[in-house]
């Protein structure tokens, strides 16, 4: 039997592969470092903003604020969220900090990764040398893979990257103790627990999609270790820590079924077209784990053509038939062919959430940085089974330079994306130029040319991405308030936009863009038209379909329009909106210090006293604001003569 150099080097000494392993994580943080120099992008704002709130991160109830404070899931993330104090305390702060760290996060869920492959193939392995060469392999190959540029560079995405290494450990742990459970049952026990609790539970803590890490259990249960048999006390274990707990998630799932879909409102597609567009998505992502193509990585893919039928496009009933061969093969192999099965079952389980039926947008490339491994594991065990198996040299040496070239194809690939993602101009340029069609490239690209000192032609970028929505108001707003801020004339007025008809708002945040209409009319740095046009702008605004968080707000803006042309009673009546939705005890406070700024310390009382109520209803976990309110209801106290 032959082996190649490439599994020598691979396998042949525990010193060789400790070298090998150091200078593939070396290898590594190099390709990725020329993109460290990038900037943020767009979910890396509303995240990391909070950082900079009452003046940082200096006490315990701005510590609690901001790592428990997070909306962007169902558990806020507290774990991701503590993660980001490693790098900064306020804000503004620099992004290469943080970028840094998500690829030291990197390097390190790739080390949990070969760990978890090797105890995984070990038992299917002729030896432990080719269980060592598979292991290394996959480990490289995702390491440096392409697609995880969007994951590992883009900030906010260290939510995916824990929830992937705290998903690893558990599988570790789970692996170790599947092996321990009939030698030491108490050993085995404890890795079993550990792998649920606390790596499971600190998975889920990081991004709500880890609890996916129990079907991930049951798809290796019955591929790769589908023949063994398994002790009554190892069963229980599986019945009591996975399939119960999986069981009471799939229960929790559909009788919230309703309220996690009810944002489809608030989308432009419906759900049954997200499911058929997703068909079509999964498959470009499988051809991107084998075959990706460096340009077209990029967080803009709002350009996806949606799927509104089965035949429309034809390629969506192709996509949808696929898939569901995909899974009937993927079972009828499960003990012949173990690998292939896990990789496709494996692959499936892990887009079970984002990319089914939850109101997402349909593509991103970080839903694959755990779902990628299962058809890696199962691309080089195979490879490897060839170089170990075949007969003739010659035939080895071409797989093996076959693999080499794969090596080089990935990392070239790699390090032209992170080379790109360094540099902003660039970035944004090459994301126009390779999605002319894209709206949020265009958008991005027009701000990154105006702080260039290149207006006028940023603003024909942003005046294309209208013409691709010209309903859109998120776009209209835009291109009025970039048209102010770089004192351009304006394509089209406020009073156009409150009396355009068939207004949607599917795209972006038009809080943030009435935020900017509000700063730039302090500031004075355009002609606005008067009170009334104002006025009737926001009402039509009012009217658009809202998520309730975002209506809130809405109403919070809405009041600082009306301070602004000192209305103090419709203000206070806006405020009164947004805490109906959101009962926040910052909005009664603003109520109360808006009431004594007016001389009414009665009224303030009463809303301070709504304050103490809101305050003693908060989330445990958040701080609390009961010695503001204490303090500011002893000085109207004095005020009346109380």
């Amino acid at each position: 039997m032959i082996k190649s150099r490439l599994l020598k080097l691979a396998a042949d000494s525990g010193l060789v592969r400790a070298v090998l392993l150091l200078l593939i994580l070396s290898l590594t943080f190099l390709l990725y470092l020329p993109g460290i120099s990038g900037p943020f992008l767009l979910d890396d704002y509303p995240t990391l903003v909070a950082l900079g709130n009452q003046g940082g991160i200096t006490d315990l109830d701005t510590f609690r604020q901001f790592v428990f404070g997070n909306t962007s899931g169902p558990t806020g993330r507290p774990v991701s969220m503590l993660s980001f104090l490693l790098d900064g305390q306020t804000w503004p702060v620099d992004a290469g900090a943080f970028k840094r760290t998500n690829i030291l996060l990197h390097l390190g869920t790739g080390l949990l990764l070969g760990w978890f492959v090797l105890k995984l193939v070990l038992p299917r392995c002729a030896t432990e040398s080719q269980a060592g060469a598979v292991a290394f392999i996959t480990l490289t190959l995702w390491l440096i893979h392409p697609l995880n540029v969007s994951t590992t560079l883009y900030i906010v995405q260290r939510m995916t990257q824990w929830m992937v290494f705290f998903s690893l450990a558990a599988l570790v742990c789970y692996l170790y103790g599947r092996e321990f459970i009939d030698k030491s049952r108490g050993r085995g026990l404890v890795l079993l627990l550990a792998s649920l609790f606390p790596f499971g539970l600190l998975a889920v803590l990081s991004k709500e999609n880890g609890v996916l890490l129990l079907a991930a259990i049951v798809v290796v249960e019955k591929t790769a270790f589908s023949t063994q048999v398994q002790s009554n006390l190892y069963k229980w274990w599986l019945r009591l820590g996975v399939y119960l707990p999986l069981l009471i998630t799939v229960l929790f799932l559909a009788v919230n079924f309703q309220s996690m879909t009810a944002d489809y409102a608030y989308r432009p597609f419906t759900l049954l077209e997200r499911l058929l567009t997703e068909a079509r998505v999964l498959w470009i992502y499988l051809f991107s784990i084998f075959l990706p193509q460096s340009e077209s990585i990029s967080l803009f893919h709002d350009d996806l053509t949606i799927s509104t039928g089965i035949f429309t496009p034809f390629s969506t009933l192709f996509a949808v038939v696929g898939i569901g061969g995909l899974a009937f093969i993927a079972y009828l192999i499960k003990q012949r062919q173990p690998f292939l099965s896990l990789a496709i079952f494996w692959f499936l389980i892990w887009h079970l959430l984002e990319s089914t039926y939850l109101p997402l947008e349909p593509y991103f490339e970080h839903r694959n940085y755990v779902a990628m491994v299962g058809p890696l594991i199962a691309l080089v065990y195979y490879i490897v089974k060839v170089i170990n198996f075949v007969d003739k040299r010659s035939l080895s040496l071409v797989v093996s330079a076959g693999m080499l070239c794969l090596f080089i194809y990935y990392g070239g690939s790699t390090l032209r994306v992170t080379t790109t993602w360094g540099d902003p101009l660039v970035l944004y340029n090459s994301w126009v130029e390779n999605q002319p069609n894209s709206i949020r490239a265009n958008m991005a690209y027009s701000e990154i040319l105006a702080s260039q000192g290149a207006a006028e032609e940023g603003f024909a970028y942003l005046d294309t991405a209208q013409k691709l929505a010209p309903e859109e108001v998120t776009l209209n707003l835009a291109l009025w308030n970039y048209a102010c801020e770089n004192t351009l004339p304006p394509t089209l007025k406020l009073e156009e936009i409150s009396s355009a008809n068939g207004l949607q708002h599917y795209r972006d945040d038009v809080n943030y863009h009435l935020q900017v209409l509000l700063e730039n009319l302090l500031e004075g740095k355009c002609q606005y038209p008067g009170q009334e046009d104002i006025m009737a702008l926001l009402d039509r605004l009012e009217k658009i379909p809202m998520r309730p968080y975002d209506r809130a707000n809405f109403h919070m803006l809405y009041a600082d329009f009306f301070i602004y042309y000192r209305q103090l009673n419709p203000a206070l009546v806006q405020l009164r909106n947004a805490y109906d939705i959101r009962g926040d005890a910052a909005i009664p406070i603003r109520q109360a210090i808006l009431a004594a700024s007016a001389g009414n310390y009665e009224d303030s009382l009463v809303f301070l006293g709504r304050a103490r109520e809101a305050d003693e209803n908060r989330n445990p976990l958040l701080a609390s604001r009961i010695s503001e309110i204490s303090r500011m209801e002893q000085d109207l106290q004095q005020r009346l003569g109380i």
